[in-house]
């Protein structure tokens, strides 16, 4: 197989997305593939960690309630306050020969525009009881054009900004300043999910997934076991073979393809590369702590990639697991406010669901002497509850997305309503082949890599709350 020769001669800083581009060409049919595995006879086969879980099928309704906002317009700031932006653009442009210099200037917005627009929008709704207040009081009516002309020319002149100044920005405070005095109703519409029926899901049903081999040398990981030849498909398989006979030996590579995280070297009792004297993905793995029923284990970014680690590094507490696909098989709704005024409703499908035996649990945190919570856990068995299932998304430790605490919040919300629609004598009407499992409990955690000592702590003492 020959590929084309890349040269960058270009600025340096773009080579490595050229690098990735070219990579992506070159890869694009090179991947490897992770499925469910089929159970068989065989005890040793991984097929026999398959397991089931129940999601909750929700309704959507609607129901009103008080509007909180009623009350806040009474206590609106009745001054519109501008903020002075600088509307220059500085460009240098280099040349062959000498400096240019050129002179931007952002795009502004003409004070008779906002006037005319705002007047047309109010005047159209006059009739709803609209009420402002320019100092003399309030008035049952909307502002007049000269009105909202005094408004805006005296908040510029607060502010400093001179005329034919204003910015898209100034525009956005005063389309904002203004709709604050629309009136609010005295109830709001509320979109709510009813809780309807429990729903199975079998491991059996993940989907089909793969990585390019190329992201194996960035972020993403693969993990396979020691039987990757009676388990993956025939073009993973000739993937493979390319690999072991492509790889440069470990003199010739370069740092990057080198473990720095150290995570090989720690746990390699029981994975280990699938190159000798090679660091890089797909890793190998003992059959014995891979208690999972898909083919391969793919993750796409190093927390992930610890977790895994770690969750091997136990295994000897756990029955099975899974890594959830982004998309499809368990998905969970929530919702949250972008900005603190957009509201944003979607889903997100948890990372990882770890199944725990609770017998053998039990039996294990007795033979260790951990015998603190073995009385939390004994009353859990008693209420009917024979396995646990511990759900997990991961973050790194620097994420800051503003949707991370509503995924957290509604994911525990919906495993709570899990656990009690599970304990109704009849919680849905499902399959026979699921009864068997249905005695569960769930748990929802979002973990980051400075949480995983005390979770896996938690999880060698009996702590599953």
């Amino acid at each position: 197989m020959t590929y084309p020769w890349l040269t960058v001669t270009n600025h340096e800083k773009f080579a490595a997305h050229i690098g990735e581009l070219m990579d992506a060409v070159t890869n694009a049919d090179m991947y490897i593939v992770t499925e469910p595995l089929d159970q068989t006879e065989n005890d040793n086969c991984r097929g026999k960690h398959h397991f089931s879980l129940f999601n909750l099928n929700y309704l959507s309704g609607v129901k009103l309630e008080d509007n909180p906002d009623k009350e806040k317009s009474a206590k609106l700031n009745r001054e519109l306050i501008l903020t002075k932006f600088d509307v220059n653009e500085n460009v240098k442009i280099e040349r062959i020969k000498g400096t240019d210099k050129y002179m931007l200037k952002k795009k502004t917005v003409a004070v008779d525009y906002l006037v005319d627009a705002l007047y047309r929008r109010f005047k159209a709704r006059e009739y709803e009881g609209i009420y402002f207040d320019f100092g003399q009081g309030e008035q049952f009516r909307c502002p007049n054009e000269d009105e909202i002309r005094n408004a805006i020319i005296n908040a510029m002149e607060k502010s400093g900004i001179p005329d034919k100044e204003l910015t898209e920005d100034n525009k956005k405070e005063i389309e904002l300043y203004f709709n604050s005095f629309l009136p609010q109703g005295k109830k709001k519409r509320v979109f709510e999910n009813i809780k309807g029926d429990i729903v199975p899901i079998s491991t059996y049903k993940l989907e089909r997934g793969s990585v390019r081999v190329g992201e194996l040398e960035r972020d993403s990981t693969a993990f396979m076991s020691e039987s990757y030849e009676e388990e993956v498909d025939e073009r993973t398989k000739a993937l493979l073979k390319h690999l072991k006979e492509t790889r440069k030996p470990k003199e010739q590579q370069t740092l990057s393809f080198f473990d720095s995280t150290g995570l090989l070297e720690k746990h390699n009792e029981y994975v280990r590369s699938f190159i000798e004297q090679d660091d890089r993905p797909p890793y190998i793995v003992n059959p014995s702590v891979f208690k999972t029923p898909q083919s391969t284990i793919i993750v796409s970014h190093h927390p992930e990639k610890e977790f895994v680690f770690r969750l091997l590094e136990h295994s000897l507490y756990l029955e099975a697991w899974i890594k959830s696909p982004d998309k499809g098989f368990y998905s969970i709704d929530y919702e949250y406010w972008k900005g603190g005024k957009d509201r944003i409703r979607r889903g997100f499908n948890p990372d990882f669901f770890v199944k725990i035996n609770l017998d053998n649990y039990i039996a294990l945190l007795k033979r260790k002497g951990m015998l603190e919570k073995l009385e939390e856990l004994k009353g859990m068995q008693d209420g009917g509850c024979e396995t646990l299932i511990r759900v997990v998304e991961i973050k790194s430790d620097e994420d800051d997305d503003e949707a991370t605490p509503a995924k957290a919040e509604w994911a525990k919300a919906h495993f709570e309503a899990v656990n009690i629609k599970l304990l109704e004598p009849l919680p849905g009407n499902f399959d026979k082949k699921y009864q068997e499992d249905i005695k569960q409990f769930y748990t929802f955690d979002l973990l980051k890599p400075e949480g995983y000592g005390k979770w896996f702590k938690g999880l060698q003492e009996g702590r599953v709350k």
